[in-house]
């Protein structure tokens, strides 16, 4: 019951820092503070377990996420807010609904200290995400590009995971579903996977229609710029 309370706080301290974000005059200039504190952190994280551990590096896509939001944040390339903004609130959103509801599952194998820096990471994403969509109008014709990350997450996944039978991040259950071979006879099984695959990129499509939809609320008056991340 812990990890649910203390997710339904990440997700009140989350929306806290988008009306903080949006009281200050010089508004980018505080989450480039806060993604620097969090891309610092993670790089220095990934360090130490490579050291401590062999070579590790990111994986799942929320862990991926990490680095493609602060480092496009911190550099400021405004043609990338999009695919920031995208799994930042990808990212920061399924973690939050998850933990918030499940996160009682996780009781056991997640200390304290991981929780809380899970919490302000996905907090980082997903406040940083919406802010982005709130004050950016993106350019339709740039969800492809956010296609194309989202491929290159899971090429990344499904060779990490090639020889590794089983795992509990949900990237694995997407690259390696040997969980649905459910039948004796292998057609079935690959039809139950396309199924599972045609499911999953509907998802995809869905979740960009309405990332999409978010950010037209904010910006459905404004007079494009093709000069930045506009149509």
């Amino acid at each position: 019951m812990i990890v649910n309370v203390i997710s339904w706080i990440g997700i009140v301290l989350a929306v806290f820092y988008i009306k903080f974000l949006d009281s200050k005059p010089e508004k980018m200039k505080y989450l480039k503070i806060i993604c620097w504190i969090l891309l610092i952190y993670k790089i220095g994280q990934y360090t130490y377990l490579s050291i401590t551990q062999g070579f590790t590096y990111p994986v799942e896509i929320s862990t991926v996420t990490y680095f493609v939001f602060t480092i496009v944040v911190v550099i400021g390339k405004e043609k990338l807010y999009s695919i920031a903004s995208f799994f930042g609130m990808l990212s920061g959103f399924g973690y939050f609904t998850y933990y918030s509801i499940l996160g009682y599952m996780a009781t056991f194998h997640l200390g304290l200290y991981d929780l809380i820096i899970a919490i302000f990471s996905h907090g980082v994403l997903f406040a940083g995400g919406v802010y982005l969509s709130k004050i950016y109008r993106f350019a339709k014709n740039y969800k492809y590009y956010i296609y194309l990350v989202l491929a290159l997450m899971l090429v990344n996944a499904a060779f990490y995971y090639r020889d590794i039978d089983s795992s509990t991040n949900f990237i694995f259950l997407v690259v390696k579903p040997t969980y649905l071979n459910l039948f004796e006879n292998n057609l079935f099984n690959i039809g139950i996977k396309i199924l599972f695959y045609v499911a999953w990129a509907c998802f995809i499509l869905v979740c960009t229609k309405l990332f999409y939809l978010f950010n037209r609320h904010y910006h459905h008056d404004e007079i494009p710029n093709p000069q930045t991340i506009s149509n």
